[in-house]
C-alpha cells in the first residue's frame, strides 16, 4: 500500500519544489487528498489532455489561487509543461500520468471539481473506436458526479460531426445545463484563455470551433464513488508436486471475466517459487503485474501478487490470482485449497470455484484461444487535444 496523503505532500515538496510531474495514476492515493498534495487548500482545476500546456500554463497564472491538475498520457508533454511550469515559476500546477478516464474515476471524488477543462480530444473517427471517445455518456455522467454543484465543464472540437455528438451528450446528461448565453448550444469563438496546439491549427487551417460551457446543478446525479484499492488477494493450495514441475505444464491464455481481461503471458522459474507475468486490462486501468507462487512455513503454497511493478490491489488482480490459482488447480493432480485460506473478491472466487470446461481447456491448453465472459474494458480512450495512439487504424489529427 502506498503512503498517507502526508507522505505524498512532502514527497511532492521534496522531488521538485512546488512541481511533481512523478506523479502517476499508479503511486497516487485513489482518491488523491489534493489538498494535502498541494499543501494548501483551493480550487480544484483540472484540464484533461493538457497536450504541451499552453492552456493549462496560462490558466496557473491566471488562477493563482486555484490548485491546478493537469492529466496526460504523452511522456513529451508531460516533460515539456514540467519544463515551462518551473521557467514560469508556477507552483499551483500538479502533472499526473494517467488517461481521463481512470483519473476521472479514481483519482477524483464525487462534487470535488470546480472546473474541467477537454480541448480537442481526439475524435477516433472509426466506428469500430468510437467507444474511446472521452466525451461520450459515459464519461460526461462521471464528469458531472466529480463537479461540485455550480462547477463548470469546458469543452472544444473542430470536428463537425462530434461537436454534434458532444451536444447530444451533454444535453440528455444528468446534472448538467448548458450554460452559453442565447439560443446557440456552443460557442464558436473562445471565451478566454490562449489557444491549444490543436486549436491553433484548426483555426490556421479554417476549421470552426465549437465551444461548450455547462454547468454543474445542484441536483443529485447517480452516486458514482472512486474506484478504490481492495486488500491484497491470496489463496492457499496444498500440493506434493514441486513448483518447478508445475510450470512445465504453464501454456499462455486469456480469460474474461466482470468486464476484466486477465491474460497470463509467461512464467519465471526460481528454486522455489514461480512468477507468472500477466496483463490485466480493466475498464479503467491496464497494469502488467506479476503472481507469485511461494512456499509457506507449513509447505502449502500461496498465490498472491508479487510487489514487482507495484501493482494496485482492483479487482483486476484479484481476478489475475483466482486465475492463476485455478490454472495449478487444474494441471496439478493433487493441488487443493488449503482450508478456507484465501482472500479474494467475491468475483474472483466464483471464478475461481464455478464449473466451466471451456475455462479449465484454456488454462491448461487443451482449448486453443481464449475464453470469454464479457467484453472486456479498454484502459480509456486517448487524452485530449493530443494525437491519436500508434494503433494504425485511429484517426490522425
Amino acid at each position: 500500500m502506498r503512503g498517507g496523503a502526508a507522505d505524498v505532500a512532502v514527497e511532492s515538496k521534496r522531488t521538485l519544489p512546488g512541481l511533481d510531474t512523478s506523479l502517476s495514476l499508479h503511486n497516487l492515493p485513489w482518491p488523491t487528498p489534493w489538498t494535502a498534495l498541494f499543501g494548501r487548500a483551493g480550487d480544484l482545476h483540472v484540464e484533461i489532455g493538457f497536450g504541451r500546456g499552453h492552456f493549462l500554463l496560462d490558466l496557473a497564472r491566471r488562477r493563482p489561487t486555484a490548485n491546478i491538475v493537469g492529466v496526460e498520457i504523452s511522456n513529451r508533454s508531460l516533460s515539456a509543461a514540467e519544463r515551462d511550469a518551473r521557467r514560469y515559476g508556477l507552483s499551483n500546477v500538479r502533472l499526473v500520468h494517467a488517461t481521463g478516464q481512470s483519473a476521472l474515476a479514481h483519482l477524483f471524488d464525487e462534487a470535488s471539481i470546480a472546473a474541467l477543462y477537454v480541448h480537442f480530444p481526439d475524435p477516433w473517427f472509426k466506428t469500430r473506436h468510437a467507444h474511446r471517445r472521452l466525451l461520450a455518456p459515459p464519461t460526461i455522467a462521471l464528469i458531472a458526479s466529480r463537479l461540485a454543484p455550480g462547477g463548470a465543464l469546458y469543452a472544444a472540437t473542430d470536428v463537425a460531426a462530434y461537436a454534434r455528438d458532444i451536444d447530444r451528450a451533454l444535453g440528455a446528461a444528468e446534472g448538467l445545463v448548458n450554460a452559453v448565453p442565447g439560443p446557440d448550444r456552443w460557442r464558436s469563438e473562445r471565451p478566454d484563455g490562449v489557444p491549444t496546439k490543436y486549436e491553433a491549427l484548426a483555426v490556421a487551417a479554417g476549421r470552426p470551433c465549437a465551444y461548450f460551457h455547462y454547468t454543474r446543478t445542484a441536483a443529485p446525479v447517480p452516486p458514482r464513488p472512486v474506484l478504490s484499492e481492495r486488500s491484497m488477494p491470496h489463496v492457499a493450495l496444498c500440493s506434493s508436486t514441486s513448483l518447478p514441475a508445475a510450470a512445465a505444464a504453464f501454456a499462455p491464455h486469456e480469460v474474461a471475466a466482470a468486464g476484466c481481461r486477465i491474460h497470463p503471458l509467461d512464467v519465471y522459474v526460481g528454486p522455489h517459487s514461480l512468477l507468472i507475468d500477466t496483463v490485466v486490462i480493466e475498464p479503467t486501468i491496464e497494469q502488467r503485474i506479476a503472481v507469485l507462487v511461494h512456499p509457506r512455513a507449513d509447505g502449502a503454497w500461496v498465490v498472491g501478487l508479487s510487489t514487482i511493478g507495484q501493482p494496485r490491489a482492483t479487482l483486476g488482480c484479484h481476478l489475475a490470482v483466482a486465475v492463476v490459482a485455478r490454472w495449478l488447480l487444474r494441471v496439478v493432480a493433487d493441488a487443493e485449497i488449503a482450508g478456507d485460506a484465501l482472500s479474494l473478491d467475491p468475483a474472483a472466487r466464483a471464478l475461481l470455484f464455478r464449473d466451466d470446461p471451456a475455462m479449465d481447456g484454456a488454462l491448461d491448453g487443451s482449448l486453443d484461444g481464449s475464453l470469454d465472459e464479457a467484453p472486456g474494458g479498454a484502459t480509456g480512450a486517448a487524452t485530449a487535444d493530443e494525437p491519436p495512439s500508434s494503433d494504425p487504424g485511429a484517426a490522425t489529427r
